[in-house]
């Protein structure tokens, strides 16, 4: 082992330290199995008690078991989803599934194929603000807007006030 390999080795100890993660980058202290993938890795949860509590509780309400499972909010649809408590790589890679999302490292989970996960979804509005806008059209031009007019009128109002969907990213169902 020349000087250098050591220099490297300590800085990637530290930095391993550092992290707090107790797997190594060497030979067979990098091996990363069920037993130790929770190792080292901390709980995910927010630092405030309030949220801290909010999460527990609804993880609690939906009938999740929480021994020796952490909170992952890259997994989660909403912030305190119950579904993003995982424990295993088989929890990640079974999240990862259901909800169409892909992943790389510790768990390698590939993108569906499924062309309906990367359909575009319909823009939506709510009915009433859209009702409200054709009322406000229908004020200006003082008289009442009836039949397909109304119809293509809701359209244009709902393409105008909706985001457009970004092209680069699939969105998911």
């Amino acid at each position: 082992m020349t000087l250098n390999d050591r220099d490297a080795r300590r800085k990637a100890l530290r930095d391993a330290a550092k992290s707090g993660r107790t797997t190594l980058p060497f030979g067979l202290c990098g091996i990363r199995t069920s037993g130790t993938f929770m190792q080292g890795v901390r709980d995910g949860m927010p630092s405030m008690p309030l949220l801290r509590k909010r999460y527990l509780a609804m993880a609690k309400r939906a009938g999740v078991s929480l021994s020796g499972k952490c909170y992952d909010p890259q997994l989660a649809s909403y912030p305190g989803d119950p579904t993003a408590w995982v424990g295993s790589p088989d929890d990640v890679k079974r999240v990862c599934q259901h909800k169409g999302l892909g992943c790389t490292g510790d768990v390698n989970v590939p993108l569906p194929d499924d062309p309906k996960t990367h359909e575009k979804i319909k823009p939506h509005l709510a009915p009433d603000i859209v009702e409200r806008e054709v009322v406000q059209v229908e004020r200006e031009a003082g008289e009442p807007i009836l039949g397909r007019e109304r119809e293509d009128l809701k359209e244009k109002i709902i393409a105008r006030h909706c985001p457009k969907p970004v092209e680069s990213y699939p969105t998911c169902p």
